[in-house]
């Protein structure tokens, strides 16, 4: 019966705000003016718990003499995205927004803030993706056809956009955050001067290989996957209640060891977790609905195309699980200007496994 009251709580709690004016704060501004989203719950996290381990995550870049700010900043329906923002030092007046990939935050980007900021002239936002994080759940499309799942998150973007009253951008995006930053350059090529795809996922087209994989994949796996189209990939996760936050470590030690080298024990696996407990997981099934068994997209990026204004700049690590191929011919595709780089000893979370390189090498496609 506690589980039954848990999931109809869980599916019926939206993040949601009246529309107001964009106001910047301090990083470090409490979240009074962030709507309470939360019944009572024995999950482990609160808007509090969540903006502090944020907080201490970003903390690092403030040490780097930068210069953060935050909102929630409306865009459908009462509905809004939060967003850092980050003063630029560079030349011109060039913005960017960073997109983080599925299932991270936008504070995951903390250690390479400085490096984007010295070729920004406006400002750097980074923002959480409609659906995760702190930014609202909102209600998904009655139907989850590829386009309208694709479509709650661009839209979304651009009335972000709107709001914030910027003009042409440079978007960067990681895994997930990078196919919708692709996604969204080909819907809107009058508003993004470059992309760069950091380790994207959803690029390569499934092959008959890849389709006989996924027939032989254990029963317990298919099992899983029905699970996670119904309640999310993560849905362990928030389920696990008082356990929850104790999961990510054990099950992704590897993941979790590459930030504690950097920050304190725990304090990025805490922050993830918090991205994650949150209900309802209307980022998690949106991605299930863009995505086949087990991990291609419906709609590969190599079967589009984007606008020949559009620069077009890649980067994979060198042991990732993706595929750099696809990326590669990806680049080869386009016709307007490109670059493809692979940034040595670093996997899928590129950004993290070799900062100063990746800092390098984002720093030389900015230039």
């Amino acid at each position: 019966k506690l589980q039954f009251l848990y999931f109809i709580v869980s599916r019926n709690t939206f993040i949601m705000a009246p529309p107001v004016g964009v106001e910047w704060e301090s990083y470090t501004s409490g979240c009074g003016k962030e709507p309470s989203c939360f019944l009572p719950s024995w999950k482990p996290t609160d808007l509090k718990k969540f903006h502090e381990s944020q907080q201490s995550i970003l903390g690092q870049a403030a040490k780097e003499g930068l210069e953060l700010e935050q909102s929630n900043v409306p865009t459908v329906e009462g509905e809004t995205v939060h967003c850092i923002r980050v003063k630029g030092n560079g030349a011109g007046d060039s913005n960017y927004l960073v997109l983080h990939g599925f299932g991270g935050g936008s504070a995951l980007w903390a250690m390479n803030m400085k490096a984007i900021a010295s070729k920004c002239g406006g400002h750097a936002y980074y923002v959480d993706l409609p659906g995760f994080g702190r930014s609202s759940r909102g209600k998904p499309p009655s139907t989850t056809a590829t386009g309208e799942a694709e479509d709650f998150f661009l839209d979304r973007l651009e009335e972000w956009r709107k709001t914030v009253g910027l003009d042409t951008l440079t978007v960067i995006g990681h895994s997930f955050g990078a196919y919708l930053t692709a996604c969204y350059a080909m819907k809107y090529p009058q508003k993004v001067a470059s992309v760069v795809l950091v380790d994207p996922w959803g690029v390569g087209v499934r092959d008959e290989a890849a389709k006989e994989r996924s027939k032989k994949m254990p029963w317990y796996v298919k099992a899983a996957s029905s699970v996670a189209k119904w309640s999310g990939p993560l849905f362990m996760l928030r389920a696990s209640g008082p356990w929850g936050p104790s999961l990510l470590p054990k099950f992704r030690p590897d993941l979790v060891k590459k930030w504690d080298n950097i920050f304190q024990d725990g304090q990025v696996s805490e922050y993830v977790y918090h991205c994650n407990a949150q209900s309802p997981a209307t980022g998690e099934e949106l991605f299930m609905a863009l995505q086949i068994p087990f991990g291609w997209a419906k709609n590969p990026l190599l079967k589009r195309t984007f606008a020949t204004n559009t620069s077009l700049h890649v980067i994979y690590g060198e042991k990732s699980w993706m595929t750099p191929q696809a990326g590669r011919d990806m680049v080869d595709l386009h016709t307007g200007s490109s670059s493809f780089a692979i940034v040595s000893d670093a996997g899928h979370h590129v950004y993290i496994d070799n900062i100063d390189e990746f800092n390098a090498q984002l720093v030389t496609v900015l230039e």
